[in-house]
């Protein structure tokens, strides 16, 4: 593998946030976090991920609001993005995201997802 593949993490919960970003770093992925969508916006302006693994529910902006803005950038539109929810599954954004980890997940199925859509 060329370079570490870069990974936007964004979770508004500081456990799962810390706990992931610990996993993804030891899997050997560059990790940036962020704690909502809005400042999920601002990392993903400071330098372009290679992928997005996303929560769909937060405060500031939501999700829905982080993909819409990322899908409307052509410089962004094809990162893939991995959400992960609670939620019921009619309140998902759609065909804009690449997949869906229904929370509690596995560690072993965010992986899976990583290796299909993260080119590792």
């Amino acid at each position: 593998m060329g370079g570490a593949i870069r990974i936007l993490l964004v979770e508004d919960d500081a456990a799962i946030r810390e706990t992931l970003a610990e996993y993804l770093a030891c899997e050997g992925y560059q990790v940036t976090a962020a704690c909502d969508g809005a400042e999920g916006l601002a990392r993903l302006a400071e330098r372009r991920p290679d992928l997005v693994v996303l929560d769909l529910q937060m405060p500031v902006l939501d999700g829905r609001g982080f993909v819409s803005a990322l899908r409307a950038d052509p410089s962004t539109r094809t990162i893939p993005v991995i959400l992960m929810t609670g939620a019921p599954a009619g309140s998902l954004p759609g065909a804009e995201v690449e997949a869906v980890l229904w929370k509690p997940f596995q560690l072993d199925e965010l992986a899976v997802a990583l290796r299909r859509f993260g080119g590792a």
